[in-house]
């Protein structure tokens, strides 16, 4: 009824009794970066699919079982401790992350890692910070 065309993100969030409803955005996340890491382009999809341009995404170029982390959200979780350090380190060792590693677009993750450096916190956090934005 209002006309809307593009992508939409939605959010869930799963436990093992129910699915709860988190937000909706009209516009595409960083979970869509994270899909295009895994081999499937959802905004191109998107563009292809109003344009009429339709293609297929063959199963060969879809990497399963990767997984991706917001540098940035998890920082802010164990700062907060809303989890534990081995928490933190596991998850710090994913796949791909968001928003802040990118070799393309170093400054962000240099400004974070400058942002982090600013905060008094324990020597092995900080090298699980260096090794999440890749540096040695």
């Amino acid at each position: 009824s209002v006309h809307y065309v593009g992508m939409i993100d939605i959010e869930l969030i799963e436990t093992d009794e129910r699915i709860y409803f988190n937000e909706l955005n009209f516009r595409s996340s960083g979970v869509h970066f994270a899909t295009t890491l895994a081999g499937v382009n959802l905004p191109l999809k998107f563009i292809e699919t109003v344009t009429e341009n339709k293609s297929v995404i063959s199963e060969d170029d879809v990497l399963y079982g990767k997984t991706f982390v917001n540098d940035k959200v998890l920082w802010e979780d164990f700062r907060f401790n809303e989890m534990t350090y081995g928490e933190f380190k596991t998850i710090a060792g994913s796949d791909f992350s968001l928003l802040v590693r990118n070799a393309e677009d170093p400054k962000p993750g240099e400004l974070f890692l400058e942002t982090v450096k600013s905060i008094s916190y324990k020597q092995h956090v900080k090298r699980v910070i260096k090794k999440m934005i890749g540096r040695k």
